[in-house]
């Protein structure tokens, strides 16, 4: 059965963009589905454009194939009036439609996903790195993501210029909790490109800030690791 999903809107772009609440609407309808119906499953936010491209997540589902469709949508409209009495969603459209994308693209956002909800999980217990989190989440996020990487086996390059001082042992610690994720969905096989872009793109968006930074940051430091390289004796 085609990977399906549905809409959940928020009132406003900033409950959207809030770390926890759409992470907590995904669990709650991913969680109250069950995995005798669900095989695997991942979420993206919006917030561009007017209605009905509104603040909204998709929620977005890789269902057994005897999963019978029009009881999942029965399902879904429950669990969306629930969170519309408790003023947690604006509204939820229910319609089934497929999401066909190409495996890699698929296994990066399933990644990316369960990497984000460890995030925010073990945010929940450690206050004090949150408060730190929230105190200037863009050099935070880049950071963040720079030490998820290279626990995962990746070596990114950053130059001392930008980053001076070593990445905080609370970052790194944090880091943790995602990078097993990561390491166990890459296995024994090298990761290409495109899995890399995608999944740091929906780890971004599944959570805080946006991959804009970090990647600046990479460009530059490539740029001078690029000169250094040419250098040859005469």
């Amino acid at each position: 059965m085609p990977y399906k999903f549905f809409i959940v809107y928020f009132n406003n772009v900033g409950e959207l963009n809030e770390l926890r609440r759409p992470i907590e609407i995904y669990k709650r309808f991913v969680d109250s589905l069950g995995n005798t119906r669900i095989i695997g499953s991942n979420f993206n936010k919006y917030w561009e454009g007017a209605p009905p491209h509104n603040p909204h997540i998709e929620i977005r589902m890789n269902l057994r194939t005897r999963t019978r469709l029009n009881n999942m949508v029965t399902r879904i409209q429950r669990i969306g009036t629930d969170l519309i009495q408790s003023h947690l969603i604006e509204r939820c459209d229910s319609r089934l439609r497929d999401w066909p994308e190409p495996a890699f693209v698929v296994k990066a956002h399933e990644t990316a996903t369960k990497c984000a909800v460890a995030f925010k999980e073990r945010l929940d217990i450690e206050t004090r790195t949150y408060e730190t989190l929230m105190a200037n989440p863009d050099d935070f996020m880049w950071k963040f993501v720079v030490a998820l990487l290279r626990q995962a086996g990746f070596r990114p390059n950053i130059i001392w210029g930008i980053l001076r001082t070593p990445i905080p042992a609370e970052t790194n610690d944090l880091a943790s909790a995602c990078s097993n994720i990561l390491r166990q969905s890459i296995n024994s096989q090298e990761p290409t490109a495109d899995f890399v872009e995608r999944f740091v793109h929906c780890f971004f968006n599944c959570t805080l800030s946006n991959e804009s930074i970090l990647l600046s940051y990479l460009q530059v430091s490539s740029i001078w690791q690029s000169l250094a390289s040419s250098w040859q004796t005469t």
